[in-house]
Parts: structure tokens; C-alpha cells; sequence
């Protein structure tokens, strides 16, 4: 079960770094580059990308605690990312079009740790096995 765990984490962390890069390294005016507002969310999906492969690594190593603590760090991404997708959609209801980007990057964000959040869960409810 340690090879699951470990397994959705190893997933997760990559999938939040190809996120992070992505709000870095596209502009919103359609242009592949650096955008200096997506340094924010390099720096935020960077470290969840990194707490999330050293749970994995510890829960690969049969450290049963790491199942909870990636729960802690999706759960902590998806309130965080959540509150932010409804803030900058909010902003653009009230005619600021140039955010369509970091909306985007949010909700991607927001739904992959709704995914890792449940997948884990699942997991979690499962009885030990002896």
C-alpha cells in the first residue's frame, strides 16, 4: 500500500511543478517567456512539489505518517488555491480580462489536489492490513 501512497505523491509533485512552471514560462499575451508575475506561483507549486516527494520518498521507506501529511498539503493547496480561483474569478467578472491566466493556473492547481486529496482518502479509509 506504501508503493500507492507513495506512488499518487510522486505524481502529484510533478504534476505541481509542470504547473508551476507553466505560470512562470507562459504570458498571458500568448508569448512563451519569463512572466514576472508567475513567480508566485513557481515558488508556491515548487514547494508543494517538494513536500509532496519527500512524502512520497518517506512513505515509499514505510513511514505511515506520510499519508497524512500529504493529506495536510493537498487539503492546505486545495483551500488556498480554491479561495484564490474565486477571488481572480470575481476580479474578472468585474471586467479585468488579463487574469484568464492565472484563473487557469488555479483552478489546474485546485483540481489536482481535489484528485490527490481524494485519492489519498480512499486510501486512508482502508482498514490496516496485518
Amino acid at each position: 500500500m506504501n508503493a500507492r501512497i507513495a506512488k499518487i505523491l510522486f505524481t502529484y509533485a510533478a504534476l505541481m511543478l509542470l504547473t508551476g512552471l507553466f505560470s512562470v514560462f507562459y504570458n498571458p499575451d500568448h508569448v512563451i517567456g519569463w512572466n514576472e508575475h508567475g513567480k508566485t506561483g513557481l515558488i508556491a507549486c515548487g514547494a508543494g512539489a517538494v513536500l509532496a516527494a519527500v512524502f512520497g520518498f518517506c512513505s515509499k521507506k514505510g513511514m505511515n505518517w506520510a499519508i497524512w501529511a500529504g493529506l495536510v498539503l493537498s487539503f492546505l493547496f486545495i483551500a488556498q488555491c480554491g479561495l484564490s480561483s474565486f477571488k481572480t474569478g470575481r476580479a474578472m467578472s468585474e471586467g479585468d480580462a488579463k487574469l484568464w491566466f492565472k484563473l487557469a493556473i488555479n483552478v489546474v492547481a485546485f483540481l489536482l489536489s481535489v484528485r490527490t486529496f481524494v485519492s489519498l482518502g480512499l486510501i486512508a479509509r482502508q482498514p490496516a492490513q496485518s
